[in-house]
């Protein structure tokens, strides 16, 4: 097909005349028509370039134009024009077909092309929308979809872009969009009304009594397509947006996710030309986050280089910061070929506050969050922030899991960590108060959940923003388990970003919460980065309760040497430090480990020393575990009357506390009431 054919055909299809062309394109009348008679002599590469943006076309179009350019030599006769009837821009064929081609590797989206062919209802006006984030599929299934619908509307089928989101091209007014439509109906130029409510009528008096499906892809908003849409039974409209279109009537509305891993490997081999079980397309297909345009993309460029394989593209994707980059095709990029600038046309068509918002909820770590979490982050109410993250929703940048948790598919959260570092100036504060809310609201939910330990726990930090209400135990231990992800990431960013002492304070709050759970890989983790941190900023009375807490972990782990080592560090520091409540704990560590290790005297003495602390300084729990630990160890050397007695008093101590102090036991330690009692039994049976 030469130049002229194919600008004719895609200017029909774009529903515009040689003028309007010529407008958008920045060339004369004269120039658009010389190249659709060709004409013209072979046109440069920058005329033709100009020619596909203005008519909303990618690169392949563009190679497609510039390749037909070539092959006809300099002196190619003009080809003839039509010698009778209107111009193009008039003709009113009766059967109407405007459907681009339906893409030629489209995969998947069985149930969504389910739902879509259910739709159809001849005595209805059907109105179908297809919503989802930038480059998730949403016009190749409408494409896919019209052509499997076709047959059902006799009468043609109209294809209109609407521009909503299209880079450097201005959103189709309703007005434009109804000319066009009217003149491929067959209306002239000259008879179509001046007033867009007038278009309007004529319009769905044209559409009337016809078979006619109406693909109007990517819209703004509802007022855009309101105007557009049929009014008689018969006609359907099938509408692609960014954003949910809920103002509008609807009669189907399909939400799109990325694609299943099966389809999702599927497309990108077939797009690449590899098998779909060669080494590196699984791990491809993950990181471009099953999100079809980024792995349409990758395979574009896994098929431009022939020495690589997909083992080599998934190293270059590997790098967070750069993956955007490589998600570019580079040069020929007309706007539908990089998945950043996808991401930047649905970012900049948001309002500031929103802008802010994307910018400092999207970096978040992958683990999904809550309203609270927002309203932190940028500094709100409860209300306000959800009503944010509802907008976010509703324009597909942001995902609801479930109903109140939320997160970010992993190419737009990098979006918006590169937006946040190039545009945000209170990213490190809006950190800060997402670090305070984390700290304080689990200070509170470790006193609800454990209250007999509160005064072992440093105390609460201020929070500026609300946190949850967190009335009983059954709430506290929910909110820890829910968040307990977020809680050793935000840890982990702490203590990287903010010199503050958060990871700390993290570390001994939640230590008696990981070790109930069982979590020791995490909490060594947790441990290791609050001791980074405590060293770096001086801060030696929580350097030896971090010390304590790495003891405990090594001593559950069997690596009893490593156990003594924190333990006895913990101790120094503790005694420097003047932290007598953290030297009872090491001294009760390292009493526990002398007690496994066998040597029972040397136990003896560290927790009777512990037994004086915690007594001097009123740590009823503290004396509990004492009087256990006294009494396993004089278990051990056979001292009978010794060991009940020290029993005794450790029931009493728990019995003085009330009936919930099992909470507030170890679990590892069996320190409870019914244990005590079971023990002591034993003991007088024996």
């Amino acid at each position: 097909m030469g130049v002229g054919a194919l600008l004719q055909a895609w200017r029909a299809r774009a529903l515009l005349t040689q003028e309007e062309l010529a407008e958008r394109a920045g060339l004369s009348v004269r120039t658009v028509r010389r190249l659709e008679s060709d004409a013209a002599a072979r046109p440069q590469g920058s005329t033709l370039r100009r020619l596909v943006e203005a008519l909303g076309l990618g690169p392949a179009q563009l190679q497609e134009l510039a390749a037909a350019a070539r092959s006809r030599p300099h002196g190619d006769p003009p080809a003839l024009r039509p010698s009778r009837g209107e111009p193009p821009e008039r003709a009113g064929p009766a059967v109407l077909r405007q459907l681009p081609a339906p893409p030629p590797l489209f995969t998947g989206r069985a149930p969504e092309l389910t739902e879509l062919e259910r739709a159809h209802d001849p005595s209805a006006v059907v109105v179908a929308t297809i919503d989802g984030m930038a480059g998730i599929g949403k016009t190749a299934l409408a494409l896919h979809a019209a052509h499997r619908l076709s047959g059902a509307y006799s009468d043609g089928q109209l294809f209109l872009d609407l521009h909503g989101y299209t880079q450097n091209v201005e959103p189709v007014q309703p007005g434009e969009a109804l000319a066009r439509l009217l003149r491929a109906l067959g209306v002239p130029r000259e008879r179509i009304p001046a007033h867009p409510q007038d278009r309007a009528a004529l319009y769905r008096s044209r559409l009337a009594g016809r078979k006619m499906l109406v693909v109007l892809d990517n819209a703004v908003s509802e007022a855009q397509v309101r105007p557009l849409l049929p009014g008689t039974p018969g006609a359907m409209a099938l509408v692609t947006s960014r954003r949910r279109l809920i103002e509008l009537d609807h009669t189907l509305t399909v939400s799109l996710d990325v694609l299943p891993q099966p389809d999702a490997v599927a497309l990108f081999a077939r797009s690449a030309g590899v098998g779909a079980d060669d080494a590196g397309v699984a791990g491809v297909v993950d990181l471009c986050g099953r999100l079809p345009l980024a792995l349409r993309i990758a395979a574009a460029r896994l098929r431009s280089r022939p020495t690589w394989a997909a083992g080599h593209l998934l190293e270059r994707l590997r790098d967070r910061q750069q993956r955007l980059g490589e998600l570019d095709l580079g040069e020929l990029d007309l706007g539908e070929r990089s998945v950043a600038a996808a991401l930047d046309v649905s970012y900049l068509q948001l309002d500031p506050d929103l802008q802010r918002a994307y910018r400092l909820c999207g970096p978040l770590p992958e683990s999904a969050f809550d309203v609270h979490v927002a309203a932190a982050l940028v500094d709100a109410t409860v209300d306000r922030a959800a009503r944010l993250l509802d907008a976010l929703v509703d324009v597909n940048l942001l995902q609801e899991l479930v109903p109140g948790r939320f997160t970010f598919h992993d190419l737009v959260r990098s979006h918006a960590g590169a937006a946040a570092a190039r545009e945000e100036p209170d990213r490190p504060s809006a950190f800060g108060r997402m670090f305070d809310y984390y700290s304080h609201t689990a200070s509170v939910a470790m006193d609800v959940l454990f209250p007999h330990e509160r005064e072992r726990r440093p105390p609460a930090p201020p929070a500026g923003t609300p946190i949850p209400d967190l009335r009983g135990a059954d709430d506290a231990a929910a909110w820890l388990d829910l968040e307990l992800p977020n809680l050793l990431t935000a840890a982990r960013y702490a203590a990287r970003f903010c010199p503050r002492n958060h990871p700390v304070h993290l570390s001994t709050t939640l230590d008696r919460y990981l070790r109930a759970r069982g979590r020791d890989v995490e909490a060594e983790v947790l441990h290791q980065q609050a001791l980074t941190v405590a060293r770096r900023n001086g801060e030696r009375a929580g350097e030896a309760d971090v010390l304590t807490s790495l003891g405990h972990v090594s001593r559950r782990q069997g690596r009893t040497a490593r156990a003594a080592d924190h333990y006895g560090a913990a101790l120094t520091v503790a005694r420097s430090a003047g932290n007598r409540r953290a030297e009872v704990d090491a001294l009760l560590g390292l009493g526990r480990l002398m007690d496994l290790q066998g040597r029972h005297e040397a136990a003896v003495d560290h927790i009777g020393r512990a037994l004086e602390l915690a007594t001097d300084l009123g740590l009823p729990v503290d004396q509990a575990r004492a009087h256990d630990g006294l009494a396993r160890v004089h278990h051990a050397l056979g001292r009978r009357e010794e060991a009940q007695r020290h029993w005794r008093a450790a029931l009493d101590v728990l019995s003085d506390l009330g009936p919930d102090i099992s909470r507030d036991i170890d679990v590892d330690e069996e320190l409870s009431t019914a244990a005590l009692r079971a023990r002591l039994d034993a003991q007088t049976t024996t």
